[in-house]
């Protein structure tokens, strides 16, 4: 039997990462979260924030989440 270590981006990203999954990452988020932040509905985005101006700097999120108030 093959055990793989969920502590590994790679691992990680194919759990937690795919729309398949949400339901564990809803429920990650909600174990890390408060009480009124708690994620009802998740849907994976493009994880890249692009540049609005030549000196922005490109970034990556590991998780787009929208709570029940619309709020990301």
């Amino acid at each position: 039997m093959c055990l793989l270590n969920p502590r590994v981006d790679l691992v990680f990203k194919k759990l937690f990462g795919n729309e398949e999954h949400t339901d564990l990452l809803i429920s990650l988020v909600n174990s890390i979260v408060s009480a009124e932040d708690q994620i009802v509905r998740i849907e994976i985005k493009n994880p890249y924030n692009e540049k609005s101006f030549s000196r922005d700097k490109l970034s990556v999120l590991d998780i787009k989440a929208q709570d029940e108030k619309g709020r990301w």
